[in-house]
């Protein structure tokens, strides 16, 4: 078993495209930072302790680090991840998880765009 690993890891605000890799065996197969700006598509993702994760490090270090970012996740193929998440699981995970965060930032935002998880097909973000 392998304790502390990282298959991918996407740090503050980088801008990063994961596709059609084979990402097993580790503790979390993809981290993210809510301020990266990520395309994960087409990977297959298997035996890891946390198929996809977030760092949810905070508020002040999502602002530190240039705000939200955009995140799209599709036609990813989980199989045998402890904690059972695709890529519609982990999306709406990642809603309830920063929706207190989402409000808070929109509250002390001036009016900038926030964005964390983006369509792919029509670019919308939601």
């Amino acid at each position: 078993e392998v304790h502390g690993v990282i298959g991918i890891s996407i740090d503050g605000a980088a801008t990063a495209t994961v596709v059609e890799n084979k990402i097993f065996d580790n503790d979390v197969g993809v981290r993210l930072q809510p301020s990266g700006t990520a395309t994960i598509r087409g990977n297959l993702i298997a035996r890891n302790q946390k198929g996809l994760q977030l760092n949810d490090s905070g508020l002040e270090a999502i602002v530190e680090q240039g705000g939200f970012g955009r995140i799209m996740l599709r036609n990813n193929t989980f199989v045998d991840n402890k904690d059972g998440h695709d890529d519609a699981s982990f999306q709406k995970r990642l809603e309830v998880l920063l929706h207190p965060l989402l409000r808070r930032f929109s509250i002390t935002s001036t009016g900038s765009d926030i964005c964390l998880l983006q369509d792919e097909e029509d670019n919308e973000c939601r």
